[in-house]
């Protein structure tokens, strides 16, 4: 409850909707409430003046300047709060989740129109605002959650092929909390579902079958932070199991071998399809642990790992346990991990055995040698609360709770430090082999754009995605170039081109639309820089009259030498700057990469694959 400062007969009260009253309490109205239940948690009213406010909701923040009269949006915020994310298998591939008091939603990786824009989230058929989503492997639109349901996203309609779970033991009824676990095996494409029970299903829904007993923990004693009155409040007909089964781990190599985790501390595997489960919990684990992720070995079918989430104890430390003999011995691997974030997720790269993810109250943490230490993958993320993480290809993604999704393109580089990192750290420069690299057909929003000041991102970069890594500064300009198979250079960028201000007497429109892009950097540590693709905004001319030529740099041929003279953009390339549609600046072929640091040159060769989606109907310009 909030008081107007300015006047006591006016307070506003918060729920799933937010309620005002002006004659002390007596009677109330809703100044604030939606169909959706959206749920309002803080109110802010200006001490001097009652008609401006701020108020806080799952979705975002609004202001009223009218006494609540209308609010602001909260469409110009990235606020989603996100309990898993799951990724298709189309492409561009979509991500999608369940976030809180707002439904679940997908969201394209990569838009057509050139830039990700709230034209590429929609809401989907099936997950509510906390099951998870589980897209099929073989078709993108198909979408399973919440046990038995399906949906077909193409029509966001409910697609049940008759499904059901088995009925309750009415000796043990069914419990749920608020996220329940769903997983296929990329084993055998089983797809498996809990509550106290695993369920398992063979023909994606049309049949369900009940494979394990009631894994909970036995008469847990009550959590030591819970008063008496509390732990009294139970919503559910419990009496001596409370627990569920909070996580699904089916090995990549076995498909009969499946391991559990429950939010009450118990850890359990089958090799036998679920006729029998083994309790491997650590012996340290103890009642009300929740093991919020279990990961089983892509490489090993005796490892598997554990994020274990305490603080409903009151135990901020992290927690991730390992085995690699099937759960006869653990180790909590977390040195690196600071106490205060707890592990809600952990993650194995399926292609570099010894590289892990962790996705923790705080940020994201990445380990190359097995869990024995942890560092910060923070980059450009704020502090916030990461829930759950996935691998992609070669994207890294997570969800977050309070700040939507974020992914990492093209992270290669990562699988390549946790294989060679002695020797790359070691060495003077290094160029690292660029990841999976496809010739895209760039689409434009074609005509007027989005106004910038609307929420977007620009796609992830395009051409070729070359990662450096210089131990200390480099005292001559470094050069990065790409060759085609024939040796021509197709695309040059430098570290000394000259990146002139933005001349606003000269354009037409706001300085932002025109921003060039930067050079390659040249200082000391570990860069990335795309060479040939389109570069984004400013790729156009807003300009009244040409502006003055380019200055020389490392790119620039010596006066009277052979070779291509390639065109002037900080990365050149002989379709200039890059173009905003139509067919990509490079087509696929073999190519390769070099850097060029203080007379040293590195190189690593690159295969750009054609577009998956292959060429627009019609369309014969050379390029598959």
């Amino acid at each position: 409850m909030t008081v107007d400062p300015t006047n006591p007969d006016r307070a506003y009260v918060m729920n799933t909707g937010t309620f005002m009253t002006t004659d002390a309490g007596k009677t109330f109205v809703p100044v604030k409430a939606a169909p959706g239940g959206d749920d309002y948690h803080q109110l802010w009213v200006n001490p001097t003046d009652g008609n401006r406010m701020v108020l806080s909701s799952d979705q975002g923040t609004v202001v009223s300047v009218d006494g609540a009269k209308t609010w602001s949006t909260w469409y110009n915020q990235p606020t989603a709060q996100i309990y898993h994310l799951a990724a298709d298998n189309r492409f561009p591939y979509w991500l999608y989740g369940a976030q809180q008091d707002s439904g679940a939603v997908g969201v394209r990786t990569w838009s057509r129109e050139g830039v990700l824009t709230f034209r590429d989230w929609e809401p989907i058929c099936v997950g509510s605002e906390s099951d998870m989503i589980v897209p099929d492997a073989k078709d993108g639109n198909i979408l399973y959650g919440g046990g038995a349901g399906r949906c077909d996203q193409s029509f966001n309609t409910a697609a049940s092929l008759g499904g059901q779970l088995p009925p309750p033991d009415p000796k043990d009824p069914n419990r749920k909390t608020w996220t329940l676990p769903e997983v296929f095996s990329q084993a055998d494409e089983a797809l498996y579902y809990s509550n106290q029970f695993v369920f398992r299903s063979r023909d994606r829904g049309r049949t369900w079958a009940k494979i394990s007993p009631d894994l909970a923990r036995l008469n847990p004693a009550v959590p030591a932070t819970l008063d008496p009155i509390t732990a009294k409040d139970v919503d559910q007909p419990m009496t001596d199991r409370f627990g569920v089964v909070y996580s699904i781990g089916p090995s990549p190599l076995k498909a009969a071998t499946v391991w559990v985790g429950t939010d009450d501390g118990l850890i359990y595997v089958t090799r036998d399809d679920g006729k029998n489960w083994t309790a491997v919990t650590p012996p340290e684990m103890t009642a009300w642990s929740k093991v919020s992720q279990i990961e089983a070995g892509h490489f090993d079918a005796e490892t598997t790992y554990a994020s274990v989430d305490r603080h409903r104890l009151a135990d901020s430390k992290p927690y991730i346990y390992r085995t690699h003999d099937g759960g006869k011995t653990w180790q909590n691997v977390v040195a690196g991990i600071p106490e205060g974030a707890y592990v809600n997720s952990v993650k194995e790269d399926p292609q570099t055995k010894g590289l892990l993810y962790a996705a923790t109250e705080l940020r994201v943490y990445v380990s190359f040698n097995d869990g024995a230490e942890w560092q910060p993958l923070q980059n450009n993320m704020p502090v916030t609360s990461v829930r759950d993480i996935l691998v992609h290809g070669d994207d890294l993604a997570v969800a977050t709770h309070g700040r939507g999704f974020w992914v990492m393109d093209q992270m290669s580089a990562l699988r390549q430090i946790a294989v060679k990192g002695a020797q790359i750290v070691s060495a003077n420069a290094y160029l690292f082999r660029p990841g999976e690299t496809y010739a895209i057909r760039a689409g434009s929003m074609n005509g007027t754009p989005l106004p910038h000041e609307e929420p977007q991102m620009e796609n992830p970069p395009s051409g070729v995605l070359a990662y450096y890594w210089l131990q200390t500064a480099a005292q001559q300009p470094v050069k990065l170039e790409l060759l085609d198979s024939s040796g021509a250079v197709r695309a040059c960028a430098a570290s000394d081109a000259q990146v002139r201000p933005v001349d606003t007497e000269t354009l037409s429109v706001q300085a932002i639309w025109v921003q060039p892009p930067q050079p390659p950097s040249a200082a000391a540590g570990l860069h990335r820089y795309a060479l040939g693709g389109a570069v984004g905004r400013g790729a156009g001319s807003f300009g009244r009259g040409s502006g003055p030529a380019p200055a020389p740099d490392a790119c620039t041929p010596p006066a009277g030498a052979a070779g291509t003279q390639v065109a002037n953009s900080p990365t050149r390339g002989p379709d200039g700057a890059g173009r905003r549609g139509g067919a990509p600046s490079l087509p696929p072929g073999e190519y390769t990469v070099h850097l060029t640091v203080d007379g040293q040159t590195y190189s690593q060769p690159v295969t750009i694959k054609p577009d998956p989606r292959g060429a627009p109907n019609g369309v014969n310009d050379g390029v598959r």
